[in-house]
């Protein structure tokens, strides 16, 4: 089940640790911290800004990783 934009906020807190896949078939990835709350761009997508990252990334390549 995907988690909307709320769901994400009420589960992660901002600064939550999660492995990010840029591929999420893939195994492995970065360890990144959360840096702001999530929230749904026009095309449904939920996205979420990462710390030292630019843009923002789907939640459905991040795997949580604990605080």
């Amino acid at each position: 089940m995907k988690l909307t934009a709320e769901q994400f906020n009420d589960k992660y807190p901002v600064g939550s640790g999660f492995i990010y896949q840029s591929v999420a078939a893939f195994r492995g990835g970065e360890a990144v911290k959360t840096a702001s709350d999530a929230w749904t761009m026009c095309s449904g997508e939920v996205v979420v800004k990462l710390q030292g990252k630019s843009g923002c990334f789907s939640v459905d390549h991040l795997t949580y990783a604990g605080k």
